[in-house]
């Protein structure tokens, strides 16, 4: 495993680099969706490729979560212990289950190199396929 730079961490729109933006994570209790740029949950450290402990802005609330493939829009799909992270191919959004320092992999086995934009309003996964 190839550990994500530290700078890539944190609350999105707070620093002049672009963090990975968290679509929802379960934390005990309850579920957080993240439905506009000020993102409301972010990710703190990395634990393996698939884990990561994330925190609740508002609350300061902790989860260590596991990526999981599931609707990000239905806040009752998330429970506690999971977080879904979104890439963009071609504009269409790809669940991802795996993320590296540079490369990613999807729940359906493809690998992308992904870099992160910030336009002011979001973070955004931009994703392009590895072929071999």
């Amino acid at each position: 495993m190839s550990r994500i730079t530290k700078r890539k961490f944190g609350v999105l729109g707070n620093d002049t680099y672009p963090h990975i933006p968290v679509e929802a994570a379960g934390f005990a209790g309850k579920n957080q969706i993240t439905e506009d740029a000020t993102t409301d949950v972010y990710i703190v450290k990395q634990k393996s490729a698939r884990r990561f402990k994330v925190q609740h802005a508002e609350d300061g609330d902790t989860a260590v979560c596991k990526l999981v493939d599931k609707s990000y829009n239905d806040s009752s799909a998330i429970v506690a212990g999971e977080m879904v992270v979104v890439g963009y191919l071609n504009g269409q959004a790809i669940t991802l289950r795996k993320i590296n320092n540079r490369t990613c992999a999807d729940f359906n086995g493809n690998r992308y190199k992904y870099t992160l934009t910030d336009d002011s309003s979001t973070t955004l996964m931009i994703l392009t396929a590895i072929t071999y």
